[in-house]
């Protein structure tokens, strides 16, 4: 499964996206990921609130993984 995949069939609480704590749960699967790259790449990232918990979006978490994982170059800016 690749990381795409896995981010979109994560069983979240929500289907709107992760709270965070499934965000901590998630990145523990990736022991080489740059926590700094990841945490700085959701910074300011567009989120919701249900139920008083915090949402961030999969495509973001996805983003910001591919990021703290290089997979993807980080010369390029991300938008939503």
């Amino acid at each position: 499964m690749d990381i795409k995949q896995k981010i979109n069939n994560y069983p979240t609480k929500y289907k709107e996206g992760y709270t965070l704590y499934e965000i901590e749960k998630i990145i523990g699967e990736f022991p080489t990921l740059n926590l700094t790259k990841f945490k700085a790449t959701l910074n300011g990232s567009t989120c919701m609130e249900i139920n008083s918990e915090l949402i961030i979006y999969k495509n973001d978490v996805l983003k910001a993984l591919q990021l703290g994982l290089n997979i993807i170059n980080d010369n390029w800016i991300i938008w939503d």
